[in-house]
């Protein structure tokens, strides 16, 4: 069985990049080792049937304003996005016992930050955000591959003194750039907790500017798919089909086949030998390819080899709860019509370095633990029985224990401490109202998906060693390898993890740019 392009692993950037093969006419074949597609962009019934859970990635507002979704009609093939019934999109219960509420109009969030905290914070939260939506045009929002320190401060510099200050922001880290914007403790604690929702410490350099990607929603807003997020998976299914491509679940990769450095197929796990005349497109990242001998090391030179060992899942990973309810919770903060998203963000900087401190050393906080929720049956209701919710909590915590502990045993306890914290600010949120619970740490999101190193959600730790053009590494950060044929794409490219479609449609273009090129 031949194809032109075998695609390794059915996540929705390896099936963007399908879709944008099989328009340009290639013989497309798609394998995902589970018995679903989707990888972290994926819906399940975890907890009770009827109940959708969206175990791993929800906002799908990414790949939604980068036009990927417009570009492949994903429309067309049933997908829907939801938006917010009510401006309203987070609500923050506060240490003083009431509550910060962020809304998609900034003009409304600005308000709502001079009345909660400061004046002079309010007007500095509009600069804020005007620095965070440039910073992002320049990378994800025009699609962008990777750039060069060179590229970025040219680009960068031509702003003028603003971009000098940017330019800054992305190389400093998370307290001195909030410290720089803004007095009030708490709204810098909320900030940071937002800006590290992708598992990176504030107190990295190089890592600042993940604290502009919450300003940016402002602008992209907060939409998810209709359904469930496997709803935009299963409309890039049905658009590569409808170009005849083919999708394969239950079908694991054990070895990529090379001759003469060139590409020329996969063996599956059940022994099946399928060719590829092009190449092969690896939606797997290249740690993990190694790791399990997908890739025999003999393939590569022993300096990129040695580069790939480098690669680091970091320290963070995330404790996700899928929860089945009668009722959202009630906040008692909060007396109007619940935001879809809740959070509990840390206190203040101080607060951050405590809780971040536990992560590094392998000993979660047990108490004041931040949470972020989301109840997307407020927006979706057949995401769930009629006049019944899920509810997605988590936190940021260690991938590895060192306080004598394993997650298999120590997720029960810690759940008990979120779930009571949560009830102080939540009552209703008991036993009685809580109908099912699928509980999932680090150790198994790891077991789960080999793209999650470690259990690290964003694949691999977010740092200036391992993002831009150094992510995976330098010698592989434009979607290819020195084996002819071999590309990469997925959260282990740039511009990394979270639904963007982005590394799907550049790995894409470089494999139809060698194909006019007659590279391969």
């Amino acid at each position: 069985m031949e194809f032109d392009i075998i695609i390794i692993g059915a996540g929705h950037n390896g099936l963007a990049a399908g879709c944008y093969l099989a328009k340009s006419g290639m013989k497309v074949i798609v394998l995902e080792n589970r018995h679903i597609i989707g990888g972290g962009c994926v819906t399940e019934e975890v907890t009770l049937p009827g109940f959708k859970h969206n175990t791993h990635a929800l906002i799908m507002a990414q790949i939604h304003s980068t036009g990927i979704a417009a570009d492949l009609e994903l429309e067309k093939y049933g997908l829907k996005f939801l938006n917010n019934k009510e401006d309203a999109i987070m609500l923050n219960p506060l240490d003083n016992g009431g509550a910060y509420i962020k809304y998609k109009n900034v003009d409304k969030t600005i308000k709502e930050i001079e009345k909660k905290f400061s004046t002079r914070d309010a007007n500095a939260y509009r600069k804020f955000c005007e620095h965070g939506q440039k910073l992002f045009n320049i990378g994800i929002g025009d699609k962008t591959p990777p750039t060069s320190d060179d590229e970025l401060y040219d680009k960068l510099i031509k702003l003028g003194p603003e971009g000098e200050d940017i330019y800054w922001y992305k190389r400093t880290n998370m307290f001195n750039l909030l410290n720089e914007f803004f007095e009030d403790d708490e709204l810098k604690g909320i900030l940071c907790w937002e800006g590290g929702l992708k598992g990176t410490d504030p107190y990295l350099y190089g890592c600042a500017n993940y604290c502009f990607i919450p300003s940016v929603m402002h602008k992209v807003g907060f939409s998810i798919a209709e359904g469930g997020s496997i709803s935009v998976v299963n409309a890039m299914q049905k658009c590569l089909e409808n170009y005849n491509g083919i999708v394969r679940t239950n079908t694991g990769v054990e070895k990529i086949i090379i001759k003469n450095n060139r590409i020329i197929g996969i063996k599956t796990k059940d022994g099946k030998e399928i060719t590829a005349k092009r190449g092969i497109l690896s939606n797997v990242n290249i740690k993990a390819l190694i790791d399990h001998q997908i890739l025999d090391q003999e393939h590569l030179e022993k300096r990129i080899i040695k580069q790939i060992k480098r690669i680091r899942a970091g320290v963070a990973g995330a404790v996700n709860w899928s929860i089945a309810l009668n009722e959202p919770p009630k906040f008692t903060c909060h007396n109007g019509e619940l935001p879809f998203h809740q959070q509990k963000g840390f206190s203040s900087l101080e607060d951050a370095e405590r809780v971040w401190h536990g992560i590094r050393i392998g000993k979660p906080v047990e108490e004041k633990i931040p949470f972020y929720g989301a109840i997307p049956t407020l927006l979706d209701p057949t995401q769930a029985p009629k006049n019944k919710h899920t509810f997605w909590f988590n936190t940021i915590t260690s991938n590895v224990l060192t306080n004598g502990q394993n997650w298999i045993d120590y997720k029960e306890k810690y759940y008990e401490i979120m779930l009571e914290e949560l009830q102080n600010m939540a009552p209703n949120m008991t036993k009685k109202n809580i109908l099912a619970v699928s509980l999932e740490s680090p150790y198994e999101m790891g077991i789960k998906n080999p793209n999650f190193l470690e259990g690290n959600f964003a694949i691999m730790e977010l740092t200036p060693d391992q993002t831009d053009i150094m992510r995976p590494t330098l010698s592989l950060s434009g979607y290819k390898t020195p084996i002819t044929g071999l590309y990469l794409t997925g959260g282990g490219t740039y511009p990394a993890g979270g639904v963007t479609g982005v590394p799907g449609h550049n790995a894409a273009q470089v494999i139809l740019s060698d194909l006019k090129n007659n590279l391969i």
